[in-house]
């Protein structure tokens, strides 16, 4: 039942090496049941913010612990990345570390323009 009562942050969960052969679709279905799909749902990395955010976690665990595992998922990235899933509830899903670079891109231009149109819209007066 994972996920039961998050309602802030984001979980990463390393998919065991059985799960190779399968399709994608099967590989998410199997996530999915161990979901509690109320709360939280399971999407692959796919932001380049949030790539570099686990694979700098990743090794920090390394850098302190010295872990084989740890240093196995650095060694071979690429293939190690495809086999993490990040759970994500709701109120994470525009974080920089869950959203698509389009949308974070989205955000990031967003934000600018309200602030750009904040401080357009402040007038000092002088009496």
């Amino acid at each position: 039942n994972i996920g039961a009562a998050m309602t802030g942050g984001v979980a990463y969960f390393l998919e065991g090496a059985e799960m190779d052969a399968r399709d994608e679709d099967e590989r998410l279905a199997a996530m999915q049941r161990r979901l509690n799909p109320g709360t939280v749902r399971a999407k692959r990395i796919t932001s380049t913010i949030g790539k570099q955010f686990l694979k700098d976690l990743i090794q920090e665990h390394y850098d302190e612990t010295g872990s084989t595992n740890a240093k196995g998922l650095l060694d071979d990235w690429d293939a190690a990345l495809g086999r993490f899933w990040q759970i994500v509830p709701p109120s994470e899903e525009s974080n920089e570390n869950v959203a698509d670079d389009e949308v974070t891109a989205a955000n990031r231009a967003a934000a600018a323009a309200a602030a750009a149109a904040s401080s357009n819209s402040t007038a000092a007066v002088t009496v």
